[in-house]
């Protein structure tokens, strides 16, 4: 009896803690087809959602040159998705896009109840580490930016790129369109409204960044897919690039000396209104980890 007691106690406890691990799928590929030298996925997911990361080395073809690549691959065409590269960086004037993922510089990650994936890239003896993860009970993608102790170079200066397409993405005629949108972005504390070309500056009570269209909200079938956000973990300089086109930035320049974290924020399996993911993510932005 005493035993079965201690099972009763220790079974519900375990089958919880397996609910909400977690879980990691991790492949790497060379010469992964006519356009990719090197392809590196990394799926994440928990009971809260679930991302796929995909790292890529893309042949040269023309004129254009070999070039290195890193986004979201969700399952649709809006938010953080294939259409567009998530993230970009920029170190002592070198860019990421132009640089090379060595398949012994990608791994993957964990820490505890975090799993996820890191990689680090060298722009001329700087090397930067990136760490993406996620955690169990929340829906986020976390990501940490930093100068690796294997650098042979100082770093003087570190932008951060992170791009999303805003709900949707028109096609008309067969043809897609890519000007003429109302995109926006929502802080804690202002919106940032639509406009043909705007760099605005971050303030230091921007904690986080919702990624919006004022006429695809995503409250409605016809209305696109809704909005995605990112939150910074810290005060960070920079600005939010808008204009009249399909995409919308956030320009980062941190402190070299200092990792940069931030998470990102989308639900791609289900469509969200502009109103009902702004209570989400102001629910999201009481649980900083």
């Amino acid at each position: 009896m005493r035993f079965a007691f201690l099972l009763l106690m220790v079974v519900p406890a375990a089958f919880g803690h397996t609910g909400e691990a977690v879980h990691s799928r991790f492949s790497v590929k060379e010469n992964a087809d006519v356009d990719t030298l090197l392809r590196v996925s990394s799926e994440l997911s928990n009971d809260c959602g679930k991302w796929c990361l995909l790292m890529a080395n893309r042949r040269a073809h023309g004129k254009d040159p070999r070039k290195f690549t890193l986004s979201i691959d969700n399952g649709r065409r809006a938010g953080f998705c294939k259409l567009c590269g998530l993230m970009h960086l920029e170190v002592n004037g070198y860019l990421s896009r132009d640089l090379q993922l060595n398949r012994n510089c990608v791994r993957e990650y964990a820490d505890g109840e975090r799993k996820g994936v890191e990689f680090s890239l060298n722009f001329d003896g700087v090397v930067m580490r990136t760490r993406f993860w996620m955690r169990p009970g929340s829906p986020r993608l976390w990501a940490e930016v930093c100068r690796s102790g294997k650098s042979l170079e100082p770093v003087a200066d570190v932008k951060v790129g992170l791009t999303a397409l805003p709900s949707f993405l028109e096609v008309m005629n067969g043809k897609s369109r890519f000007d003429g949108y109302r995109r926006s972005v929502r802080t804690a504390s202002r919106c940032v409204k639509p406009c043909k070309r705007a760099s605005v500056p971050i303030r230091t009570d921007d904690h986080y960044f919702i990624f919006q269209d004022e006429d695809y909200d995503g409250s409605a079938i016809d209305k696109g897919v809704g909005p995605v956000a990112v939150f910074l973990e810290a005060d960070c300089k920079g600005c939010v690039r808008l204009n009249d086109g399909w995409l919308t930035d956030l320009c980062l320049t941190p402190n070299p000396k200092k990792p940069l974290r931030f998470s990102l924020l989308e639900y791609p399996e289900e469509r969200v209104s502009n109103d009902e993911f702004e209570r989400r993510v102001r629910r999201e932005e009481l649980n900083r980890e």
